[in-house]
């Protein structure tokens, strides 16, 4: 809203502070006591309903001109802008802007503790799989061995074989 715009680019350097990384959006809901009013723009409606009026008659169309053909046109009713926020209400956003980068950074201290431990978790896992799958190999690879020496044992049949031909 245009209420927002003298205070935008101070929002967004205090927001710049804090969060360098990522993607942020930020609503602000004004909520006050006082009643949202409307214009009635009388000038807008009279030059809507003669030119709705001259257009009926050239195209020869059927009806009359109403309050809700003219009610389309959002100049003939719009609401009352809200007027720029008040120094006390600029300190007050700042405040409460404060709060909420405050919480966020708690928020993403806690997230990445928790990341972090769960990462090291994932990787003791991974390093006990590899030990494993170590362990495994060397046993297999001396398995193998073995059958290939009582098969070339078998083959030989009692002739000599230097072992390191195997």
């Amino acid at each position: 809203p245009r209420q927002f715009f003298p205070i935008e680019e101070t929002i967004k350097k205090q927001i710049k502070q804090h969060v360098t990384r990522g993607h942020l959006e930020l609503f602000v809901n004004v909520n006050g006591s006082s009643e949202t009013g409307y214009n009635l723009d009388l000038d807008s409606a009279r030059a809507y309903y003669l030119i709705l009026k001259k257009l009926k008659d050239r195209l020869q169309l059927s009806g009359e001109v109403s309050l809700s053909h003219l009610i389309q046109f959002k100049e003939v009713i719009a609401p009352v802008e809200p007027a720029d926020f008040t120094e006390t209400e600029s300190s007050l956003l700042k405040t409460v802007l404060d709060k909420a980068i405050h919480s966020l950074d708690k928020t993403r201290l806690r997230e990445g503790s928790a990341l972090s431990k769960e990462m090291v978790a994932r990787i003791q896992g991974l390093s006990k799989t590899l030990s494993e799958i170590e362990r495994q190999r060397k046993k297999g690879r001396d398995i193998r061995y073995q059958r290939l020496q009582k098969r070339v044992e078998e083959l030989t049949k009692g002739v000599a074989v230097d072992p390191g031909r195997l």
